[in-house]
């Protein structure tokens, strides 16, 4: 078993890893890239007007501030690994049906 001053150094060092990464994730995911790109192809592909563009942006706003607190719970819970990696699958999962998206319904569900 190893002593508590070997854990507490594991600790660290797993920290020290881990909040880089951690950081980087984030900004990347709070980057929202695609938002520049995808009210243009709305507009261009769909014929969505202004108002079904900032309408769809209204609803990517509220919902992302709603779930940011069952998302904290969520990882308290099952673990932070885990809730970042349910997260992630499910933003890749969103884009994909956004980016296949007929409609102002289907827009709207992505």
């Amino acid at each position: 078993m190893p002593s508590p001053a070997g854990l507490q150094e594991r600790r660290i060092r797993g920290l020290a890893r881990n909040l880089p990464l951690l950081s980087a994730f984030r900004a990347l995911q709070m980057a929202l890239l695609p938002v520049a790109i995808v009210p243009l192809f709305w507009r261009d592909e769909l014929d969505f007007g202004m108002v079904e563009i900032f309408g769809l942006q209204a609803l990517f706003g509220f919902f992302t501030a709603c779930l940011e607190f069952p998302a904290g719970y969520l990882a308290d819970r099952i673990g932070y690994r885990r809730a970042l990696a349910i997260g992630t699958f499910s933003s890749i999962i969103g884009w994909l049906v956004l980016g296949s998206a007929n409609g102002f319904a289907m827009a709207a569900w992505g």
